[in-house]
């Protein structure tokens, strides 16, 4: 199996007002008049961020190269949250793409990716119901980096990949769905939340699947047969 190789990024070079490189990630903290961060609010060179967008587009290439997987490019996929409407789809209004990774075995998680609008804007699902926060502000005050990103989307994405997922829906009707990525450690890549939040039926749908799984994780992708040269 091939290692996953980031891409070589190009990235570009920002000026300030006075013709000075912008060097994102290492600006020295600046506090103006009204006693907030310099730059709060203020959403300059977003397309630095674009980098993040290429770094998805490379492990969602690597993944199908490298596991038994097919993907499918989607307008709307379902969205396992109630939300007070009868809309229960996130359709391509809110993202520019949305990419679903289907694993050949049914003891295997799924992934949704989609690419927001905005530049280097990542959401990605797993499994039933697993959410894992790409987030970033953007804003020239919090100084973020594309590449703390990039490091997220493939820790997420290859951990998913590689080592599987686990979800955990315990029988109390108002206890907390849970979920994590690492088999090793439960303190990073996890999240929880009520029951009461996802739909009765497919609360049982769900529950039915991760009690045939062991431990109520999912398996780890099956690496692709290439033909021999």
């Amino acid at each position: 199996m091939s290692e996953y190789v980031r891409p070589v990024i190009a990235e570009g070079t920002y000026f300030d007002d006075e013709g000075r490189a912008i060097e994102y990630g290492n600006r020295p903290p600046d506090v103006g008049k009204d006693g907030l961060p310099v730059g709060t609010n203020v959403f300059a060179n977003e397309d630095r961020f674009l980098p993040i967008f290429a770094v998805a587009d490379a492990l969602i290439d690597h993944i199908q190269a490298e596991f038994d997987v097919s993907l499918s490019e989607l307008t709307r996929f379902p969205n396992p949250f109630r939300t007070g409407k009868p809309q229960t789809t996130v359709d391509g209004d809110v993202y520019s793409r949305i990419i679903r990774i289907e694993p050949a075995r049914a003891d295997q998680a799924p992934m949704t990716i989609g690419f927001g609008r905005t530049p280097g804007q990542v959401d990605v699902m797993a499994g039933f119901f697993s959410q894992f926060d790409m987030w970033f502000c953007g804003c020239d005050a919090c100084d973020d980096r594309w590449q703390d990103t990039a490091d997220s989307l493939e820790a997420v994405l290859l951990g998913v990949a590689r080592e599987g997922l686990t979800e955990v829906l315990p029988p109390r009707r108002r206890a907390r769905a849970q979920y994590w990525l690492s088999r090793r450690q439960r303190t990073e890549w996890t999240g929880s939340m009520s029951k009461t939040t996802f739909r009765p039926a497919d609360v049982e749908k769900w529950s039915r699947v991760l009690n045939t799984l062991p431990q109520s994780t999912w398996a780890a992708y099956s690496p692709r047969v290439k033909p021999t040269q």
